[in-house]
């Protein structure tokens, strides 16, 4: 009988501060499918900056992070080549904040289909982008997921190698099969 694999039949996944470099065979897998990802932060008073959850580096990956005027935004990043932002247009306020990005997956094709991806505040959606095209395989041999901040090569040159979020995270919940409706 053939072992099953530690993700694969798992669709929830929570993280705290501290899940770093997790390797991408064990990481949520995020390729070829719809999928979501809440987190709660806390702002301080003088703002958050850096990467809140990464997933791989910079020849293939995604991140959500406080872009450097604390603006919500998600990169995908494929191949290294095509980098998609999608980004609110106001910074989170101090405080205990909910975000949230789900990518629809809206391609027919089964491997690499492109989507819609959507950044939400306290419910309320603050952004939305289309990625026309995402990875077929992986996202990377070496890179990892990491809560907090981007332990490997950065997903985007939008901060720097080795950043961390500024802010503080609470919680990091994952769903594979989202309700996007």
């Amino acid at each position: 009988m053939e072992r099953q694999g530690l993700v694969s039949e798992r669709t929830k996944f929570t993280f705290y501060p501290g899940a770093v470099r997790i390797p991408g065979k064990v990481a949520p897998v995020t390729i070829n499918r719809s999928w979501s990802v809440d987190v709660e932060v806390e702002i301080p008073a003088t703002g958050a900056r850096g990467p809140i959850v990464v997933m791989g580096g910079d020849t293939n990956g995604w991140s959500l992070y406080l872009d450097e005027e604390g603006k919500p935004t998600f990169c995908y990043n494929l191949a290294g080549l095509q980098l998609t932002y999608i980004r609110a247009s106001e910074a989170l306020p101090a405080g205990r904040q909910m975000v949230r990005y789900e990518f629809e997956k809206r391609g027919n094709e089964p491997l690499g289909a492109g989507g819609a991806g959507r950044i939400f505040v306290a419910g309320q959606k603050v952004a939305e982008g289309v990625i026309p095209k995402t990875t077929a395989f992986d996202y990377s041999l070496d890179e990892t997921f990491d809560v907090g901040c981007d332990k490997g090569s950065p997903v985007t040159p939008e901060y720097a190698p080795l950043s961390s979020f500024t802010g503080k995270v609470i919680k990091v919940e994952m769903n594979l099969k989202p309700d996007l409706v």
